[in-house]
């Protein structure tokens, strides 16, 4: 501001200073004269201006000059950049890391745990969500298109939904999935491999993350071992009947208590055979793992073949025929005609001769359903002397023994008193005449074999040993 000082000065201002003062008060008054003369108020000094808020006094260069100010320290430019590039680099900070994308890794979220025997053991795979949750719920955020697609699928819910849920929650239903390749019926040692199934493609779209994994490789171990339980040591097979249609069925020791656990199959166990192979196959009643579980074992043997034996057979061949049991059946058959002779004949004593010539053996073709399992015919030719006209004649009877047995013991049996005989009457014609007097059986070998064989080769095959 400026000012008139008009006061005395100090009387303590030395000499010089008064001196200086009296020469500025001199120029004050010929400057006011000079302007009192002028009235349109133009200075004669250029240094002087009149009136309130002109230049103040120097008392020392006199009135008219400015006061020197106190000079100002210049401010470094240091001072000025620093602050500018901590706040830019504050700024940048802060837009990497909410633009930059968060990397999830997930391979040491798995844990795998094994149950179970060795051999039938399972493998269970866990992804700690709750671990997961806790490393990344801080650091995942919806990006503005999966904000978008929730808006668009709820619509008035929205802001409800983004409430409920987390966005680290939203990532792993929407994102992460794995299995694992093998699970069950695993052995100490097997590998299985943990597989993920992740939508890389939405985790960066809608969570602008990058998901890190690689399907991880674990070996099986832990698992406990079981014994081996082998279900055939308990069993006995018994057959029964006669082949070719024997039975089998399966006996089981039941004070095993495992072997209540056990049940058997036979593949074929009726129309066997000595020499048969028949199968037999044992299972759990539950389950496999069941049975472990029950009795820390498994079934070691599941299945077991057999030999038919130790049953009676029908003989399928006449050779099987022991000698002494031919013989015996021939000397029945002998005893049968000669009782028929003596039975129905005029007179017995005409009988001349009585002769074996042979038999014919039948027994069933493969596969068929018969009644009968063989037949054995012994041939025999009688000899006669017809009494009118009289004359000597020769005809042929059969003594037929049926279903005859070899033994387990390799005996022969067959039933002596079971044959059958030619039969002529009312419903049979197995005989001939010759003048008045009738003969049982049959004129020629010819008429025998057709009545007798030939009707009976759609189901049998026959063998002969007649010769004549």
């Amino acid at each position: 501001m400026w000012v008139f000082r008009k006061n005395k000065m100090d009387n303590n201002f030395n000499n010089n200073q008064k001196s200086d003062m009296n020469n500025a008060s001199n120029d004050y008054q010929n400057n006011y004269q000079n302007n009192y003369n002028n009235p349109y108020n133009v200075p004669y000094n250029n240094e002087f201006q009149q009136g309130y808020g002109q230049q103040p006094y120097n008392m020392q260069q006199g009135y008219g000059q400015q006061l020197p100010k106190k000079p100002r320290k210049p401010i470094k430019a240091k001072w000025i950049v620093i602050p500018v590039l901590v706040i830019l680099a504050i700024i940048c900070v802060v837009v990497f890391i909410k633009t930059r994308k968060v990397k999830v890794k997930l391979d040491k979220y798995i844990t795998i745990e094994y149950a179970g025997y060795d051999s039938k053991g399972q493998a269970y795979a866990t992804f700690d969500v709750a671990k997961f949750y806790r490393d990344y719920g801080d650091k995942i955020e919806r990006t503005n298109a999966k904000k978008k697609a929730l808006k668009s699928e709820w619509g008035g819910l929205y802001s409800e939904v983004l409430k409920e849920s987390k966005p680290v929650e939203d990532l792993y239903e929407d994102c992460i999935r794995g299995s694992l390749n093998i699970s069950n019926n695993l052995s100490n040692g097997d590998t299985i491999t943990y597989e993920w199934d992740i939508n890389t493609k939405k985790a960066l779209e809608y969570y602008n993350c990058e998901i890190e994994f690689s399907n991880i490789n674990f070996i099986v171990s832990g698992l406990e071992e079981v014994k081996d339980f082998n279900p055939f040591d308990y069993i006995e097979i018994t057959y029964s009947g006669t082949a070719p249609n024997g039975t089998a069925s399966i006996a089981k020791d039941t004070s095993v208590s495992e072997m209540n656990d056990v049940y058997f199959t036979i593949d074929k166990d009726s129309g066997l055979s000595v020499g048969d192979t028949i199968t037999v196959t044992a299972s759990a009643y539950n389950s496999d793992d069941y049975f472990m579980e029950h009795y820390g074992e498994k079934i070691a043997k599941t299945e077991e073949s057999y030999t038919v034996d130790g049953i009676p057979h029908y003989v399928a061949d006449v050779n099987e025929i022991p000698s002494d049991i031919m013989d015996k059946m021939s000397s029945q058959g002998e005893d049968a005609i000669r009782a028929y002779v003596a039975n129905d004949w005029e007179k017995p004593e005409n009988l001349t001769g009585l002769t074996l010539v042979g038999n014919y053996f039948l027994t069933p073709k493969s596969g068929m359903d018969v009644r009968t399992n063989n037949y054995l015919y012994l041939i025999y030719k009688i000899s006669a002397i017809n009494p009118d006209p009289e004359e000597n004649i020769d005809f042929y009877y059969y003594v037929c023994f049926t279903d005859i047995i070899m033994l387990a013991d390799g005996t022969c049996s067959v039933d002596l008193s079971s044959y059958s005989v030619p039969a002529y009457g009312w419903f049979d014609s197995e005989g001939f005449k010759v003048g008045n007097y009738t003969y049982v059986g049959y004129e020629n070998l010819d008429s025998l074999f057709n009545n007798m064989i030939v009707t009976k080769i759609e189901n049998y095959e026959y063998t002969s040993t007649v010769q004549e």
